[in-house]
């Protein structure tokens, strides 16, 4: 089974008034949320096992079915530090890495799940 790990922490201060009062992670395109556009294909490719790594007001990441893990230290580190924040199960499976902020359309990550390098 793939895993999909959505790293979601950074405070996202370049989009200005919009991060105010959400991660940036929710902030809206085309009427829904960019973490919305990622659970969407994500399920469109059968991946039903997500996690998402917050960090700025992490707990407005919450959705149904998918594990929220806080980054201890996520306005402190980058990218990786995230990644590491996930369980560690979870790295041990088939996994995919999406940035919270680079929506994908599904045809991507299934181009990506076809390649059998790591």
């Amino acid at each position: 089974m793939t895993v999909a790990i959505i790293l979601a922490a950074g405070r996202g201060t370049r989009l200005g008034h919009h991060t105010r009062h959400l991660p940036k992670a929710l902030v809206r395109v085309a009427g829904r949320s960019l973490l919305d556009w990622h659970l969407h294909a994500l399920a469109d490719c059968g991946i039903t096992s997500v996690a998402v790594v917050g960090g700025y007001r992490c707990r407005q990441l919450a959705r149904p079915g998918v594990e929220l893990i806080e980054a201890p230290h996520w306005c402190e580190s980058g990218p990786l530090a995230s990644l590491v924040a996930a369980r560690p199960a979870q790295r041990s499976s088939d996994f995919v890495v999406l940035y919270g902020d680079c929506p994908h359309h599904a045809s991507n990550i299934r181009a990506l799940l076809a390649r059998r390098a790591d």
